[in-house]
């Protein structure tokens, strides 16, 4: 077995090089828990190095066979077992006719299902699918089941079981997504589908994460109760992980728009990010989010991981900020680019966000991956303390800069942020046409003395096109006429300051209200 390059080796401080690989989680018991093992080669010599590496990897991949719980030969020989049993239950049964037209089980479908996308759909998203059912059906303690037999008392239970067993609510949402979709993908395949979606409308989430801003005032409670000819509008707005840029930039926005109109009440609620707010605008669970560009995009045209249910009704008041990517690593661990980050344990991001997303594009333009590197989706906050406590060894973030967590780590620890090469960033501006070179100003974070050469997003404040004309005309003014004590609020909102940013060059059309509004001040032309 020959590896070409650099692969799971590592330079010491010492200038020894290490050989490291990622355990996988049925072995890590062996290793004391471990999720990366190490192990010096003994020599400076890059050629005597890869000659051990390459002994090693022939043995480590040996270990992983023998320990596996589940490789070919078991699910050959359980197929087997399998398939005489099913022949011996079933040899006496008359023969029915299969028809297209049939109810179909679930895992039916969740094969189907990663069939039909398998080339349209990234893997995350199609095992997501899996892991959900996987998840439904043990909780309901069944192999499989109909969809005619799935309603909303059994997704109640589910829901309720998780609850019990304290799995997050966006995590039990993000399973709710999954079977839904399955769920709608069925309604389009399938006759005699009941039109209602049994795992829709639980607004899980937006019962646990909605946080009011501030409580009602009394002149908005006297609003409320006594002029009932001026309407008191109490909206939501999705943001993302409270650790990154898009939750003070919500808070921002909130804190605007409720002090400026009496008749604005607005609540934030936290999420994974753009994608959850897609859908939650789409849904109803909220009125206003922030949301990446590139899913703008993606979920306005139908594509990506919107492929086949585009989001025809998002719409836009205007760009807020731009994301920016960054990697932070402490210096202990001796690595300044982010293809050093072979062999490592990284975080990308919350699951299905964008900053997983862009993560994920940078480091194939770096030539990393799951098979050299260790992958793990955690949110801002989390990631902080697994880098301190050893845990991870870096960490990616896609907001506005300042980010409070890689702030708050460069406060506690050493650390620095890893450059992309010029070859890198043409590969990942090539990847997007919503990628654009940016910098992370020198001073930026504790410690940072250089400017730093990354690629950046416009992030937009959306709505869906039913939400009323004057309602976003009003919401678009006060914004607009508040820009500088959104700047003032939080540094990534500094592109304000340029009028034509907010409006301009946007993946998405603009809301009839804000349209209007900007038109009025001369930053939109008409025809």
């Amino acid at each position: 077995m020959t590896i070409k390059g650099q692969e799971y080796l590592y330079l010491s401080p010492d200038g020894v090089w290490q050989f490291q690989i990622y355990i996988p989680s049925y072995m890590r018991h062996m290793f004391g828990g471990k999720r990366l093992y190490r192990k010096s080669t003994g020599t400076r010599d890059i050629y005597k190095a890869r000659h051990f590496r390459n002994h090693m990897l022939v043995e480590w991949n040996n270990l992983k066979e023998q320990f596996k719980p589940d490789t070919e030969d078991k699910r050959i020989q359980l197929a087997i077992t399998s398939l005489h049993s099913q022949i011996r239950k079933n040899k006496n049964k008359p023969l029915i006719e299969e028809r297209a037209s049939s109810i179909p089980h679930l895992c039916f479908l969740r094969d189907e299902y990663a069939t039909a996308y398998q080339d349209r759909r990234s893997f995350s998203t199609l095992s997501k699918s899996a892991r959900a059912v996987e998840v439904f059906l043990q909780s309901i303690g069944k192999g499989d089941i109909s969809l005619d037999q799935i309603g909303r008392r059994l997704v109640t239970d589910f829901i309720e079981e998780q609850q019990k067993r304290d799995v997050a609510p966006q995590t039990v949402q993000n399973w709710l997504t999954s079977l839904g979709s399955l769920y709608e993908f069925a309604k389009r395949r399938y006759d005699a589908i009941a039109p209602l979606n049994p795992f829709h409308g639980h607004n899980l989430e937006a019962r646990r994460t909605i946080e009011s801003y501030q409580p009602f005032e009394w002149h908005q409670l006297s609003t409320l109760l006594n002029e009932a000819d001026e309407e008191l509008h109490v909206l939501t707005i999705g943001t993302a992980d409270s650790g990154g840029t898009m939750y003070p930039v919500g808070s921002a926005i909130a804190s605007v728009l409720s002090g400026h109109d009496e008749q604005l009440k607005v609540n934030l609620s936290a999420s994974n990010g753009s994608y959850t707010n897609v859908e939650n605008i789409k849904n109803g669970q909220f009125d206003m989010g922030l949301v990446s560009g590139d899913v703008a995009f993606s979920a306005y045209q139908g594509t990506d991981e919107f492929s086949g249910h585009p989001v025809e009704s998002l719409r836009a008041i205007g760009a807020v900020y731009s994301s920016l990517s960054t990697w932070m690593a402490p210096e202990s661990e001796h690595i300044s680019y982010v293809h050093e980050l072979a062999g490592h344990h990284i975080a990308v991001g919350p699951e299905g966000s964008t900053t997983e997303l862009s993560a994920r594009t940078a480091l194939k333009a770096a030539g990393l991956n799951i098979a050299n590197t260790a992958l793990e989706n955690y949110s801002f906050s989390a990631s902080v303390d697994s880098v301190l406590n050893g845990k991870l060894d870096a960490v990616h973030s896609f907001a506005g800069i300042p980010v409070h967590s890689l702030t708050d780590l460069a406060s506690q620890t050493p650390c620095r942020l890893l450059e992309y090469t010029d070859e890198e960033l043409q590969k990942i501006l090539a990847a997007s046409p919503f990628y654009v070179r940016a910098t992370v100003p020198a001073g930026t974070y504790p410690g940072q003395t250089e400017t730093l050469k990354t690629f950046a997003i416009k992030c937009l404040l959306c709505v869906d096109a039913s939400m009323d004309e004057q309602l976003v005309y009003t919401i678009t003014k006060i914004l607009d006429e508040s820009r500088e004590e959104l700047i003032s609020a939080h540094p990534s909102l500094s592109n304000l300051s340029d009028p034509e940013y907010i409006c301009s060059q946007l993946p998405i059309p603009l809301h009839p209200g804000a349209e209007k509004y900007y038109t009025e001040q001369g930053l939109l032309k008409t025809e």
